[in-house]
């Protein structure tokens, strides 16, 4: 069977790869081949919940699985689609296996994970409790769609308690480490007006200062964080981007 792409999902904190089931399915019938697991501390992964000593664990299991994939597929171009934090995992594995990574999806990507909760009372967390549990995100501001909201509210599997300071100290340091202008790996990047979790205006200046000569940043007007849930249009670019290339 003929392969357009492979294309790894990478999901986002709290959530797991079965969410992303509808994008999976119409990027398969369009002959990709679509692959996910779940991120250590998730789903049904093992380890604590929302605990992780760096961020590179995250990334070496990312690579591991596209490394094992493409042994099958040679030939076929990888891509990753990741949301929210697993979009910091898409721009980090960008940069560390350039050769690797032919084009990335970016959804609502957090660059501005200090204005969660202050770096300096994460540092002072860090140091007092890190495996303390500091805050959460209310599901009720980040999706729009109510089915949607009832549907994540009643799934066991993602995690509605807090995150630990240790957890987003990790995060931070990730993102501080995405070095934008070093970034080449072709890219559509998008994020709702709305968005509460992660403002929009950040993406912007990443869309702005990174040197990919093949970039799209597509903004969505009264679109929330979890911006994969809110209709055909969104998956609909999404297939479109992937496929023209």
């Amino acid at each position: 069977m003929f392969l357009r792409h492979l294309v790894f999902i990478a999901h986002g904190a709290a959530h797991h790869c079965q969410c992303f089931d509808e994008i999976a399915t119409k990027l398969a019938q369009l002959n990709n081949y679509v692959f996910a697991h779940d991120h250590i501390g998730h789903g049904r992964s093992e380890g604590r919940r929302m605990q992780v000593d760096d961020f590179s664990i995250y990334l070496d299991d990312v690579m591991n699985h596209i490394e094992r994939v493409k042994k099958d597929f040679k030939d076929v171009p990888c891509f990753i689609l990741g949301y929210s934090m697993g979009g910091t995992m898409a721009i980090l594995s960008s940069l560390r296996f350039p050769d690797v990574i032919k084009g990335m999806v970016l959804i609502a990507p957090p660059f501005n994970v200090n204005s969660i909760i202050s770096k300096y009372k994460l540092l002072l967390y860090k140091t007092i409790c890190p495996r303390a549990y500091v805050i959460n995100f209310d599901f009720e501001f980040m999706i729009k769609d109510a089915e949607e909201l009832k549907k994540y509210k009643e799934d066991e599997l993602i995690w509605k308690g807090k995150f630990t300071a240790r957890f987003l100290n990790c995060a931070r340091k990730a993102f501080e480490a995405s070095m934008v202008k070093e970034i080449k790996c072709p890219y559509l990047l998008m994020h709702g007006s709305n968005d509460v979790a992660c403002n929009i205006e950040e993406s912007q200046k990443f869309f702005d200062l990174s040197s990919s000569e093949d970039k799209t940043f597509k903004r969505y007007e009264g679109g929330y964080h979890q911006l994969f849930t809110e209709g055909e249009d969104v998956i609909s670019d999404i297939i479109q981007w992937i496929n023209n290339r």
